[in-house]
């Protein structure tokens, strides 16, 4: 897949730049072990974090790949680094760990949401492209506005479990895990695996920001739909992009 753009793109680049396409976004969760992942080939795909694996693995070859926690960019820095298949989204934050070049766009992240003090009720959602962007406790909030800001429409959500257990064998220091066997939460085993580190997810935070933006696209007439098999994400129609089209087969 050709890279887009060299360094140095900006939000307002991306505005329109995929205008009434459909969209699915593709979280990680262990719902993939069987999914199919044939997507339509008119569909801008969205991938994030450790999911290099599923291109590897022949399975997904995304549009866009997306990385918003500090961790998993120091964890997964050598295969982001590699990649040269899709166009990787982090957080300028973040630049000092995986630098700007060919096929990398740093973007302004709002992190308030995040305060551990007097934290909002939702977070914000961009629908501008003056910036910044919004972290919603989920890497994948980040995408749902830049889906948004690309134009996509339907956007559909994959592999949004929403379940996660933390192993009796973790080491937990803070907010901070580090596994000692295979993760149970996502589509490999070895995806948090022996060794690796992670935060703690909220999935009770998470769920309110992806009904916030669920709220945001129909106040926008977009549609965000939720196709993942199971979990526990509600509060997100459910559907497809059969069923946004109108086809019932």
């Amino acid at each position: 897949m050709r890279l887009w753009f060299e360094a140095g793109p900006t939000l307002p680049d991306l505005v329109g730049r995929h205008a009434n396409a459909p969209a699915v976004i593709v979280g990680n969760g262990p719902s993939l072990r069987t999914a199919d992942l044939r997507l339509p080939p008119e569909a801008v795909v969205f991938a994030f974090n450790g999911a290099w694996r599923l291109h590897m693995a022949g399975r997904l070859t995304p549009h866009w790949h997306v990385v918003e926690d500090r961790l998993v960019a120091e964890e997964e820095a050598a295969a982001l680094r590699a990649m040269d298949w899709t166009t990787l989204i982090l957080p300028r934050e973040h630049a000092e760990v995986i630098p700007p070049g060919p096929g990398r766009m740093h973007v302004p992240v709002d992190w308030s949401y995040y305060d551990s003090v007097r934290p909002p009720a939702h977070p914000g959602f961009a629908t501008t492209a003056e910036g910044p962007l919004y972290a919603g406790q989920s890497v994948v909030y980040l995408a749902l506005q830049l889906a948004f800001l690309m134009g996509c429409d339907p956007v559909v959500l994959l592999g949004m479990d929403l379940d996660y257990r933390l192993p009796v064998s973790a080491r937990v220091a803070g907010h901070v895990v580090a596994s000692t066997a295979a993760d149970p939460n996502h589509f490999d085993p070895d995806y948090f695996g022996p060794g690796r580190r992670w935060h703690l997810p909220k999935p009770d935070r998470m769920l309110v920001a992806f009904r916030h933006a669920a709220t945001v696209y129909a106040r926008h007439g977009r549609r965000l739909l939720n196709a993942t098999p199971g979990g526990r994400l509600t509060g997100v129609p459910r559907g497809g992009l059969c069923a946004a089209a109108g086809d019932d087969a």
